[in-house]
């Protein structure tokens, strides 16, 4: 049995209980049936081939190839997806908005390849302390967002300590390269979907919210400082 560059991959063989010579008719059979052997044994390597260049295929479309969680395109189709969901189940979509105050400074400082490492390292803390069944995906830039369902009939409160934990999450000491930073966290805005709410007008609310929540941030810094 010969792969298509003529490289012997196996023999076929004829077992009987007594000893024999093969005529010619017989041995063009086994012959016939290595080559179909050989026919499908290749069919069967292509359709493998094919399959894990759909995986990679896929992978690039719906995988931020630098963070490893999902891209913008995967996380409007899986929000859609949820907030669906949450009407037939009668629970209610919860959205963080998160954007890495500092993260220019840091290109600028270190250069783009501690920033990439940063980012990384970002998606990885987010990913790790997720609650199972929630999405995570890079918006874009410095630019995360992490929906889940919830039932939580106090949704400010549900907020809130959301916010809490993924700014815990987020704030500490970070290895880029062979430099160390020290990093004081994001602004996150967290909301809750509203019942017949679109993906676009969630994310914006969640934008809005995160907004606030910078301004916020750097008035705290200022009075901080003064």
């Amino acid at each position: 049995v010969y792969s298509g560059t003529e490289q012997a991959h196996g023999t076929l063989c004829a077992v009987d209980r007594r000893s024999v010579c093969l005529d010619t008719e017989q041995l063009r059979l086994l012959e016939m049936l290595s080559v179909l052997l050989t026919r499908e044994w290749e069919h069967e390597r292509l359709i493998l081939t094919l399959q894990q260049e759909n995986d990679n295929l896929n992978a690039d479309v719906y995988q931020d190839a630098l963070t490893a969680v999902s891209n913008r395109r995967a996380l409007f189709a899986d929000l859609n997806r949820a907030l669906a969901n949450s009407q037939r189940f009668q629970m209610r979509v919860q959205l963080a908005f998160i954007d890495l105050d500092g993260f220019k400074l840091i290109n600028d400082r270190y250069g783009h390849q501690a920033g990439d490492l940063f980012l990384q390292q970002v998606a990885r803390r987010l990913r790790n302390g997720i609650r199972e069944g929630d999405f995570i995906g890079r918006y874009g830039g410095d630019e995360f967002v992490i929906f889940g369902l919830c039932q939580h009939n106090d949704p400010d409160q549900a907020q809130y300590a959301w916010e809490t934990r993924l700014q815990g999450q987020l704030v500490g000491e970070y290895s880029l390269g062979e430099t160390q930073i020290d990093y004081a966290g994001a602004s996150i805005g967290v909301v809750t979907a509203e019942p017949d709410e679109s993906a676009e007008a969630l994310l914006a609310r969640a934008d809005h919210s995160m907004y606030n929540r910078k301004k916020q941030r750097h008035r705290d810094r200022i009075q901080l400082q003064s």
